[in-house]
Parts: C-alpha cells; structure tokens; sequence
C-alpha cells in the first residue's frame, strides 16, 4: 500500500500496474480500483483477481504464448467476470486432460460438531485479538473466514491448529470433540492448517539446494505411509494434486516463482486427507485457473467428509461454494457466525459481484470501530534515544543494514531500489572528522605491525558512540591488515567506500569490535 501510494502521488496519463492488488485486502482493492477509474488516466492492469472488477474495465485483452488472442470492448456475461475468464483460459490450455479423481480417504465423521467455539476471548496485551462466542460447524461444511486486517483471522486460525492457547485453558475451542492446543499429538491426524509461514521456511531451506517437488513428495508419502496411511491411495492423490495444480516435479523448489512454490505448498499439505482443513490467505500467488481448480478440489473434501475454514480477500469463485461464513469484527466485539443463506436473508447469491457487495457491507460496518493508529512522535525525538554507530556521517552502504532505530541504504542507487533512507540526525556526540594523510614509504608500517591507533572522543559506548576505547583504523593498512600503499579512505570501513562486507573475524582481528567475552 505504501510503495502505491508512493507511485500514485502524482497524475499520471498512463498507469501500468503487474499483478499489485492480489495483497490487497478487498477494502484498500476498491478503493484502488474507484480511484484509478476517476483519475482519467489509461490504466493497464495486469491481473489474477477479478473480484470488484464488475462494471470496471473498458476493454480486455487476453495474451497465450507471447500471441495476442483478443482485445476488445468488455461487459461481463452473466455477471461473473471470474467465471467468464475461466472459461477463455481453460481455451488456451495445452493440458486439457480429463481432471483426475483420486479415491476417498476414510475419514474422521463426527455426529456432533467437527469445530466448536464457545466464550472464546483471546488477546496479545491490551484490547481483545479474537472474541467469539458461539460458532459451531460440522462435517462437510464450508465456512469462509472473512474481517478487517487485525480483526484476528490468522489468530482463530492459529487456536483452532493447537498453535496458540486460549488463556480459560483451551475449553472455549474444541477440535472433534478435543482441545487443539493439549490434545494436538492426538489431533495431528485429522488436522492441518496451510499458511504463509511454510511458503517462507521452505524457500530459505533449499534456496541453495537443488530439491525438487519429487523429493519432497517422497518424503512425505513415506512419513505419512508410516502413520498408517494407505501408500496407494496418497500416490492417487498426489497425482491428483500434481494435474489439478501444474506442478513440474523435477524443477528445484528454489528456483520456483511465488505462484509456482505456492502451488508446490499447496500440493504436499493437501497430501494429507484430513477432517478439518484451516487455509489462511494461502491463494494470493496463484492464477485463475489454480485457484479455481484448488475450489473445486476443496469442495470435493467436504463432499467426502472434511469442514473446511477458508480465509481469504479473493471473493473470486465463491458465489455458491461457502455453506457458511465467519465475521470476525475489531474493537472487542464478538464475531458472528451465519449459513449463506443468512449473509444476505432468504435471497441467494447470483455472481461474484453481489457476493462481493454483500462481504464489502459487513467489513465497512466495522470501518469507524477499528483503533485508530497512533500519531508518531516526530522522527527527531525518536532517533536520538540511541547513539549512532562510528562512521554513520559515511553511509554509502551497498547492502542495507540498521543499528537500533536507524537504518542505512546506498542512496545514489536507482529509486526502485530503496528500502531505507535515513533521517537520521547528527550525533550529538561525534568528533571531529579524522584528517586522513597519505603516508610516505618511511612511514608504512611493516606487516604485521599493529594496525590500531584509539582516537579520543567524548564518550559513549564503542557500539553506539564515540569513546576512549574506539578503535581507529590505521590510514595506511587495508582491511587484511597488509599496507594499503595510501588509499586510505577507500578501505576504512567507516569510509565512503564502506561495503558492509566485512566479516565478524575480520572486524575482531583488525579491533573494530570487540571480542565477545
């Protein structure tokens, strides 16, 4: 939202946006999409989501393999422009294989509820993260998790998988009759929850490895084979998954874009059939026909047995899909629990948009409830709590960093580029600046002569400020320690050739930083 606004701040005649709204919550998305449709512009929007899209577009153009197969005048046909973009991709598909049916799993049926909520109050300090007081579903439901941002849909999600305790000792949440948190060994089984934090944690364990898909499934397949699974029943299944989400099962999982790791996320954790499966915002980085078929592969769950809790902005494939929805409101006030037929009375929803519509009512109800955001005190008072670091009059870093509250980027790099830019102000503390010479051959010092002098500052600590015991790079001798033959400002590592490059060992040895004790 910030990097739009920053990019929106002034009028432009034409706006190109790639793929900028799938983060959006569906509030901040509309206001986006109202916005740009009064502005004038040519906007071109590059997009996956096509939810708040009815009534928006002037024209379509669709794109196959680097060929232009369409572009032209646009009005939704039916009313769900989902539906219909569906419908013109599945077109192009080369793939267009029969969908696979894996076989049914047996599952855990329940003749009471599957989930159940009662007096549920939870929070993180002061003001309530989740209240709920009454919420039950059974098996075969489909309930669709819908609030503000910070309303505690993540935190819900997180009680019902045993992840976090509710502070009455867990009896407020009950999996199958169970306590999530307390009785998790036994739940393990029949419970899985699928968020972002699986997409993060594997991308930085094989970032560097040349794992694939198929090693990971392998592993799975056998872990779960060991906890009493059918072995053949999960290679159906996984090729299901396989067909139904694109999935290439030779391609590193490193080298994967967001929307293919997601995919590969959602094939090994829907491995395992289940008997309350919890999603949370897990479909932002998939295309439409991704996440159409994930729709479709969900519902076919639930046929079989498994409640289902889907949090979600994308209202895209929807209509008709939720038995149930989940409102989860901010400012300590309960959520509220209600069948599809009660989101909009005894009438039913026709397409995308008046689902849409009905969801945008019950978020802009709990508009003026949320807490406001606290004014900031001014940078200045904020930033001097803490001494800067030696050398920060020379930030020209070619990796950003921080020390405390502050934070450093090179700042003649490219606009796009910037993740920091310091408003920083000058150290009350700091010397004058050091008087570099460059030496004559007599002054060298041989190596490896020691390579310190201290300068002699006010005070502060030898990590925030300037003291007695600060150490001072000798002009003449580089960072290995070796004489430097008189460049001696460009490998000082407070200079304005600073690279952050240099490693713990080094900065120890050359007495930079002190040693840990």
């Amino acid at each position: 939202r910030v990097e739009l606004a920053r990019r929106l701040r002034e009028p432009k005649r034409v706006i190109l946006l790639d793929e900028v709204t799938s983060e959006l919550d569906m509030l901040v998305r509309k206001s986006l999409l109202d916005f740009l449709a009064e502005t004038g512009s040519t906007v071109f929007n590059v997009t996956h989501v096509f939810e708040g899209l009815a009534g928006w577009p002037s024209h379509v153009l669709q794109l196959s393999q680097g060929k232009l197969l369409r572009f032209e005048p646009f009005s939704a046909e039916g009313g769900s422009i989902f539906k219909q973009m569906v419908a013109w991709l599945s077109a192009t598909r080369e793939d267009s294989l029969t969908p696979l049916r894996a076989p049914p799993f047996p599952r855990h049926i329940s003749s009471g509820p599957t989930v159940s909520v009662t007096g549920l109050i939870f929070s993180y300090g002061a003001g309530h993260a989740v209240r709920l007081e009454d919420f039950a579903l059974s098996s075969s439901d489909r309930c669709v998790l819908v609030g503000l941002n910070g309303s505690g849909k993540s935190s819900l999600l997180a009680l019902l998988a045993g992840r976090r305790m509710a502070t009455d000792g867990g009896e407020s949440v009950k999996i199958l009759g169970l306590r999530p948190f307390q009785d998790h060994a036994k739940l393990d089984r029949d419970v899985s929850l699928l968020s972002s934090d699986w997409k993060r944690q594997v991308g930085q364990l094989v970032s560097s490895s040349g794992l694939g898909f198929r090693e990971l499934a392998e592993t799975e397949v056998k872990d779960l084979t060991s906890q009493g699974f059918n072995a053949a029943l999960l290679s159906a299944r996984l090729l299901r998954l396989m067909q139904m989400l694109s999935i290439d099962p030779a391609k590193p999982i490193g080298a994967l874009s967001d929307g293919a790791l997601r995919r590969a996320q959602l094939g090994l954790k829907l491995l395992k059939p289940v008997s309350v499966l919890l999603i949370d915002e897990v479909t932002a980085d998939l295309d439409l026909l991704a996440r159409h078929a994930l729709l479709q592969f969900l519902k076919e769950e639930s046929d079989e047995g498994s409640t289902i809790i889907y949090c979600t902005h994308i209202m895209d494939g929807l209509e008709g899909w939720a038995t149930h929805y989940l409102h989860l409101r901010p400012a300590g006030l309960p959520g509220v629990g209600m069948t599809a037929e009660g989101l909009v009375g005894s009438s039913s929803i026709g397409s995308d948009a008046e689902l849409s519509q009905q969801v945008l009512r019950l978020l802009r109800s709990d508009q003026d409830l949320a807490a406001p955001i606290p004014a900031a005190e001014p940078p200045s008072k904020l930033l001097q709590e803490e001494p800067l670091p030696p050398g920060w009059q020379h930030r020209q870093a070619t990796h950003s960093g921080a020390f405390g509250n502050y934070a450093w980027q090179e700042e003649m790099r490219p606009e796009d580029d910037w993740s920091f830019k310091s408003v920083a102000p000058e150290p009350s503390n700091k010397p004058a600046a050091p008087q570099w010479t460059t030496p004559g051959p007599a002054e060298l010092p041989s190596f490896p002569a020691a390579a310190l002098s201290t300068a002699a500052p006010d005070s502060g600590s030898s990590f925030g400020g300037y003291s007695a015991s600060t150490p001072v790079l000798d002009p003449g001798v580089n960072r290995s320690g070796a004489p430097s033959g008189g460049r001696a400002e460009a490998d000082h590592p407070f200079s304005a050739g600073r690279t952050n490059q240099m490693t713990t060992e080094q900065l120890v040895k050359l007495g930079i930083i002190p040693p840990e004790r």
